[in-house]
């Protein structure tokens, strides 16, 4: 399961329209939520129903799930039958409706911030191979310096943001089963050859 990260306005959009343009492959818009399923596993909330709430409510200042397209109660039964109930067999539940309602028979997510948590997420999803995109800084910079989620006006906050976030990525890299970089640059000068390399690393 591909899980593309990076910096936010990285390129993370563009790699997964690319890769959705793939007859088998469905990655829904930023979903969020997956920290958020982990923690119920600590708190011990690891229901069909504790599940749902997340899916459907996270953050919950502006939950993303009507971005997905998909009916909450649809999702409600999916969970419901599924034998020997596990929050890892109900994350992937989700990401197969999706995939159905697209009709293609496999699935991968992208949401930039996820490069903070990828053994989080693999101990959620151990089948999640990691695909980190690192586009030059200064551009990344320029790009998100007027956006309401940068991390400040000025250019040090900026580059303190990109650096903490890529040396992350890589030092959590070195700890999972699969995970690669992807410059942004490489894949506009010369896509057919990255996403080759992208497409044999996910087995697609």
């Amino acid at each position: 399961m591909p899980f593309v990260v990076g910096a936010p306005r990285s390129g993370t959009t563009l790699l997964r329209f690319m890769l959705e343009s793939h007859p088998l492959l469905a990655i829904p818009p930023e979903t969020g939520f997956l920290p958020a399923v982990a923690g119920l596993e600590q708190a011990g909330k690891t229901g069909p129903d504790d599940l749902l709430q997340v899916l459907t409510g996270t953050p919950a200042n502006a939950p993303n799930w009507s971005d997905f397209l998909l009916d909450a109660e649809e999702l409600r039964t999916e969970l419901g039958a599924i034998p020997e109930f596990t929050l890892t067999k109900g994350v992937r539940a989700f990401y197969r409706l999706y995939a159905r309602k697209h009709n293609k028979p496999r699935y991968g997510d992208k949401t930039p911030l996820y490069c903070e948590y990828l053994d989080v997420i693999e101990s959620l999803v151990p089948e999640a191979h990691f695909i980190h995109i690192i586009r030059d800084g200064r551009d990344q910079a320029l790009s998100i310096r007027k956006t309401w989620f940068a991390p400040g006006p000025d250019v040090e906050s900026l580059a303190l943001y990109w650096r903490r976030l890529v040396r992350t990525c890589r030092e959590s890299g070195r700890n999972v089963a699969a995970y690669m970089e992807v410059r942004y640059e490489d894949l506009i000068r010369e896509p057919r050859p990255v996403l080759e390399r992208i497409c044999r690393f996910i087995k697609l």
